[in-house]
């Protein structure tokens, strides 16, 4: 069993006060990416919150190897 659930988030608008911050305070939850069609509000939120990677398309995050969880927050 893994110690850490390494997470993507789609959208960076509501995900700012809500999954992010939830996720960010559960033991074992690690965020690696987080995307959004505005690429810049995607950077400008991981900055905020010490998310590692950015991405400017959601099929680039579902992509990617490194994560376990997919947490959509988009209108």
């Amino acid at each position: 069993m893994k110690d850490t659930i390494r997470i993507g988030i789609i959208g960076a608008g509501f995900a700012q006060t809500t999954q992010i911050p939830g996720f960010q305070n559960c033991e074992g939850a690690q965020i690696i990416a987080i995307a959004s069609a505005r690429r810049e509000h995607a950077a400008e939120v991981a900055s905020q919150h010490g998310i590692p990677n950015v991405e400017s398309d959601w099929r680039s995050l579902i992509a990617r190897d490194d994560i376990d969880l997919v947490s959509i927050v988009t209108r």
